[in-house]
């Protein structure tokens, strides 16, 4: 009773201010999840008490992640009538981290997802207990990070303004290339009355002309509705349109690109300027090869089931409806861009380069006029993951520019990279770009990436003046000290905040910055890097981060809970071996890659659904998810890179680095040869090879040699010694020249390690092997799966319907006290169905 003394005396009528009543002071917290929590007469005296202002995990919850309820008792006074506007007053909750159902009186009243999204919701008259006591309870889920209500603000009750009310935008409907073109107008009313105002449209080309100009009385019922329009423009071309609702003083503004322009692909300008480091493995050009077998249905898939399944309303909606619901949302039309241009260079699908000609030129016409292409507004430009999202759509544009040579994707990168040069620096008036993101500067700094590719491929030395600006940020004072750090201790879990995607993309950066520059030290610190990861932070799989964090030393969690292997680290992890191998041709780049494509990349996305895991553990269920998230940008972006470093040219000639099935072009004695590969690898490790060739041509044919297969590897018949990780043939070849790779699959015995003493894993080939709850109709428990130390006998199994894959290998075992023969499936296939994974078995 004491406690409900304490709120009542708050909240007295003295306490009011004339616009807003306050609801400060300490809420009721509980961790945990019951519906009945959200219940006016619920018995809380027992609940511990927090502020709204701060995450819980500062208020004695730290590293709690899951459900939790927030709870306050107010009496709200009769006095606070007077603030009611369309049967609602307003109630403002400030930020929540990261998801929210918020009740009233035991009603829902509103629900919101994402952590950087102000709380602002409706609540109608007719609900409120006047000068009675009513009770707030909200609901929040916390996926990991901190969690709860923060931010500072206090949350309050006030008079309702028009953005309280209502949602309003312009949303454009995949439209084809000739014709009228349609576009929505959304609106959700959370008010109880109609709200009356007046509509203004203004559509104009990409010139600025003015092609409609209208105003018309417009009254939004309450609810959610969209309304299509038609628009006929007089010749076929792309639209822009800007909807603006006004109501007394307030409005609310929407616009949308509709309409898109047929694009003929050209062949596009190669870069001005070349790299300075002669790169020593060139990868065979998407166009030139075709990729079958195992990894050619992941590839196959992640177009099918993934990019054309987009959102693509969402993944624009921000650039038209500033502000983005996230504040990271625009960083996902530029991943998608880049990952599409990759996919359509080797599938050369029609409805993708449909859609993709469509979104690069919705973006492309969401640019203002000063080259700003985020999804922010003017008063919050260059905060927190603004900088970051303009990497991505230079990125993302420079990739579409490659594929199709269409110039105002080029000029739109243009305009980007001057903004750059024109906001961030030392001179006067520019801002530091340390400042102006999370993580120590680094998603900002990571611009360094495309913007050493826009400097090779325009020539303007302005863009490699600002790469030279973020190279001595790094150290600065208050900067990260990637470079500092890791040439000094070689630690990444030491350097920065440890923030594994962020520094990452940044590394890559480094490399290209080095092959550009020749300047030895930021590729040192990638060098450092890449040695302290494989060694102490990479895991089985190929993959690192728990908790988006490298961790301490052979610190490698691998359950659910633990966020390990975020998606967007492994694509970044691949993307920097990728640079690596080009730059020195060496294996150890190559076995990485390897082990990623076969294992936690491909694994990241379900081959039935497309879905994505953001984090994919090795210990438990897969938590794939088919919403707008980094990761679900990235893997994608990661699978469509697989076909940059299955074949190239090493030392000017052709050279085989992955052994899947399909056909492959590259360059021998100065005439182009093709390989057609047959096999069924993985299953099996014989490749039979097929040459053909106009004319007989004099040469060598490398053939790396993998390190898993145990230096067991012959080349027709031959065993071989191989140098630095290759072996070659060469000869005389002929058209129809037949050569056969054999390749011992060992299945070897994977310790647990320091993290998971007294367990094994198995890995095969490339491939390691996992146990999945639906195969084996079990739930899957480490602790009771108990595995003789043995290698698993290959076969056909019975596998669940409708599985993709067929590889099976049975284990001896004891389950629960009792022996039974367990199936092992590729980490890759495993958790499709829904069932729980493991790895690491105990002995």
């Amino acid at each position: 009773m004491k406690r409900l003394l304490t709120f009542l005396c708050l909240l007295l009528p003295a306490a009011l201010s004339a616009q807003s009543l306050p609801l400060d002071g300490p809420w009721l917290f509980h961790t945990g999840d019951d519906p009945a929590w959200s219940a006016l007469g619920l018995a809380d005296a027992d609940w511990p008490t927090i502020k709204p202002t701060v995450v819980w995990e500062e208020q004695g919850a730290a590293n709690y992640d899951g459900m939790a309820w927030y709870r306050k008792r107010v009496v709200i006074p009769s006095s606070l009538k007077s603030q009611v506007a369309h049967g609602v007053l307003a109630i403002s909750l400030g930020m929540i981290d990261d998801d929210d159902q918020t009740f009233f009186n035991g009603k829902l009243i509103g629900e919101t997802k994402g952590y950087t999204v102000p709380r602002r919701y409706s609540l109608a008259e007719n609900l409120i207990r006047w000068d009675a006591e009513n009770v707030i309870a909200i609901r929040v889920r916390d996926g990991s990070g901190n969690g709860g209500l923060y931010g500072g603000v206090v949350p309050s009750l006030r008079q309702p303004i028009l953005v309280d009310m209502l949602q309003f935008s312009v949303l454009s409907n995949p439209a084809p290339a000739t014709g009228p073109v349609t576009y929505q107008l959304a609106w959700k009313n959370t008010a109880t009355q109609p709200l009356t105002g007046t509509l203004s449209t203004l559509i104009t080309d990409q010139t600025g002309a003015v092609l409609l100009r209208q105003t018309k009385a417009v009254t939004v019922q309450p609810g959610i509705t969209q309304q299509p329009v038609t628009y006929q423009p007089a010749t076929p071309r792309v639209v822009r349109v800007l909807g603006t609702f006004r109501l007394g003083p307030d409005s609310l503004m929407g616009s949308t690109v509709v309409g898109a322009m047929p694009i003929r692909y050209q062949t596009p300008h190669s870069p001005l300027r070349p790299y300075a480091v002669a790169e020593r493995f060139t990868p065979t050009p998407y166009e030139q090869q075709q990729v079958g077998g195992w990894l050619g249905e992941r590839l196959d898939r992640n177009l099918t089931e993934r990019l054309l399944r987009i959102d693509e309303k969402g993944l624009l909606a921000g650039y038209f409806n500033r502000p983005g619901e996230q504040e990271w949302i625009g960083e996902h039309i530029g991943k998608y861009l880049e990952t599409a241009a990759n996919a359509y260079r080797y599938s050369h699908n029609a409805a993708l380069k449909v859609q993709m000609d469509r979104m690069a030129q919705h973006l492309i016409n969401s640019q203002l006029a000063d080259g700003y292409l985020g999804t922010y507004t003017p008063d919050q430009y260059w905060t927190s993951w603004d900088v970051w999202s303009h990497k991505y759509n230079l990125l993302g544009l420079l990739a579409y520019y490659n594929l199709s040579g269409h110039e105002p994707a080029l000029d739109a990168c243009r305009k980007m990279g001057d903004l750059l040069c024109r906001t961030f620096g030392t001179g006067p008036g520019q801002r530091d770009i340390v400042l102006s993101s999370t993580h120590v500067g680094m998603a900002a700094m990571s611009v360094l990436d495309p913007m050493t590719d826009l400097y090779r491929q325009t020539g303007d030395t302005k863009y490699l003046a600002f790469c030279r600006y973020l190279i001595n940020a790094y150290d600065q004072p208050n900067g990260p000290k990637i470079i500092a750090t890791l040439n000094s201790i070689g630690r990444v879990d030491k350097t920065a905040n440890a923030k594994a995607y962020e520094m990452l993309s940044n590394l890559v950066g480094l490399v290209k910055y080095h092959k550009i520059t020749r300047e030895e030290a930021p590729l040192n610190a990638a060098l450092a890097a890449w040695n302290d990861i494989t060694t102490k932070r990479l895991y089985a799989t190929g993959s690192a981060s728990s908790f988006e964090l490298f961790q301490d030393d052979d610190k490698l969690p691998a359950e659910e809970d633990k966020h390990i292997g975020e998606g967007c680290v492994t694509t970044t992890w691949m993307q920097l071996n990728c640079q690596l191998l080009t730059l020195t041709g060496e294996q150890k780049y190559l076995n990485q890659l390897e082990k990623s494509a076969y294992n936690h990349l491909t694994g990241a996305e379900n081959p039935k659904t497309g879905c994505v895991s953001y984090y994919t553990p090795l210990l438990g269920k897969k938590p794939y998810d088919c919403g707008i998230t980094c990761c679900t940008s990235s893997v994608p972006r990661g699978i469509a890179l697989i076909p940059t470093f299955t074949f190239g040219q090493l030392a000017n000639s052709p050279v085989v680095l992955l052994y899947q099935a399909g056909t492959y072009t590259g360059a021998l004695g100065g005439q182009l040869i093709t390989l057609t590969a047959r096999t069924d690898f993985p299953t099996s490790g014989r490749v039979t090879y097929t040459l053909k060739t106009a004319k007989s041509v004099q040469g060598r044919l490398y053939f790396r040699v993998p390190d898993w297969c145990g230096g067991t590897f012959s080349l027709n018949g031959k065993s071989v010694n191989p140098e630095a990780g290759y072996t070659y043939l060469e000869g005389n070849w002929k058209n129809g020249d037949q050569l056969t790779v054999q390749m011992a699959m060992p299945v070897v015995v994977l310790e647990g390690g320091s993290s998971y003493p007294g367990r094994v894993g198995f890995q095969r080939g490339p491939q390691v092997l996992s146990l999945d709850a639906a195969v084996n109709t079990l739930p899957v428990e480490p602790t009771v799966v108990q595995v003789p130390r043995q290698t698993p006998n290959s076969g056909p199994k019975p596998l669940p319907k409708g599985w993709v894959g067929n590889q099976t290998y049975g284990v001896k075992a004891i389950v629960e006290n009792r022996s039974r023969e367990l199936i092992l499936v590729p980490y890759a296939d495993a958790g499709q169905t829904g069932g729980a994974t493991a790895v690491w078995l105990r002995q």
